[in-house]
């Protein structure tokens, strides 16, 4: 078995370690994998892939005038055997990965994480033989509507960390994730943050940013005095280790329906806290705190509750972590993603196979 996968920059940057880990274990149930990933203009040094040192690279997306070209060389430097499955990973790398399965026939599975994937996927329903997502609530949504027959849910694979997180002389700190995102919950929510400093003053914020130079959140935590206690990141799913760490962890926006760094947070006993929205699961709505009214007040109440009562916030965290040793145990999501690319392979239709982790 051959699988070929694309990734585009984009997500490499936000779940390039997660899908690393997947890539190695695919590996290992001796699946040959190979890797196509963004070309750079004008880039000299040697491109390494996730789980790949010399991957195949091509523009993403594909220039029109000269995809048939780039096509064939791609397809020629794959070699034999030719890829049984194409699985495509990033919205820039979509068109690489349809024109790469139709040149040499063989199917396509399209990863779908945004909250914008259920009316707008990457490839449509008619164009792959099904979708991945790591999110049960839009995997539940994408059944839904009929988009295909094949909508398998493939978690990101947690190892859960042997550690006590609670320990009693902590500085509290809350990791505020996705405010490069929506820019007015994440003013909301630094609102609601700084109401809490004024009985917590003690609380650490490190605070996801994106990549974009002068970004609004952060000239909106200087103006509201805040900077002094907050450490920036551009990317979280990079530093989830750290991150993970901090006491709560805030979703400032609900457009990534599913993030490892969330999974590895609440592996390690941190409260989750976001707003309600569409395409949260049962699962979630038990073991994170949610907000019905995404308010600076329900913020500021939501953050002080869980600050000031170790009990519930210790109940939750052991609840998490119960949920991600079920739901993301490293060996069951490689089985899983296995299982899923021979599926696809023969075309076989949903449901799937393994019920316990795809259905809904």
């Amino acid at each position: 078995m051959h699988l070929l996968v694309t990734i585009d920059d984009a997500r490499v940057q936000e779940e390039g370690p997660a899908y690393a880990e997947v890539l190695a274990g695919i590996k290992q149930t001796g699946i040959q994998v190979t890797e196509v990933v963004a070309a750079t203009p004008g880039q000299d040094n040697e491109v390494v892939g996730l789980d790949t040192d010399s991957p195949l690279v091509a523009p993403m997306p594909l220039p029109w005038l000269q995809r048939s070209k780039i096509v064939s060389n791609l397809v020629r430097d794959v070699g034999r055997p030719l890829p049984d499955v194409v699985l495509c990973l990033g919205s820039l790398s979509a068109n690489v990965a349809l024109e790469i399965a139709n040149a040499v026939d063989c199917p396509v599975i399209a990863e779908c994480w945004l909250a914008s994937h259920l009316k707008r996927p990457a490839l449509r329903a008619s164009q792959v033989a099904g979708y991945v997502t790591a999110s049960a609530g839009l995997a539940s949504a994408l059944r839904g509507r009929q988009v295909g027959d094949l909508v398998v849910t493939v978690p990101f694979p947690v190892k859960l960390p042997d550690l006590n997180h609670e320990a009693a002389d902590v500085i509290p700190s809350i990791a505020v994730l996705g405010s490069e995102l929506d820019h007015d919950s994440a003013r909301c929510l630094l609102d609601g943050i700084r109401t809490v400093v004024e009985t917590i003053p003690d609380l650490q914020i490190c605070l996801e940013l994106g990549t974009r130079t002068g970004d609004p959140t952060w000239k909106y935590a200087e103006s509201i005095g805040l900077l002094d206690r907050i450490s920036s990141i551009s990317n979280a799913s990079n530093l989830g280790p750290l991150v993970s760490q901090c006491t709560l962890t805030a979703l400032a926006s609900c457009q990534q329906t599913a993030r490892s760094v969330v999974d590895l947070a609440m592996a390690r006993g941190s409260v989750v806290i976001q707003a309600d929205h569409a395409f949260l699961s049962e699962a979630e709505r038990e073991q994170q705190c949610i907000l019905l009214e995404a308010t600076a007040e329900q913020w500021a109440k939501s953050i002080l509750d869980l600050l000031n009562d170790p009990e519930r916030r210790s109940r939750l965290g052991k609840a998490s972590r119960e949920h991600v040793a079920r739901r993301n145990n490293p060996d069951v999501v490689i089985s899983t993603w296995t299982q899923l690319i021979h599926e696809a392979s023969k075309d076989v239709t949903y449901p799937f196979a393994n019920t316990g982790t795809s259905g809904p």
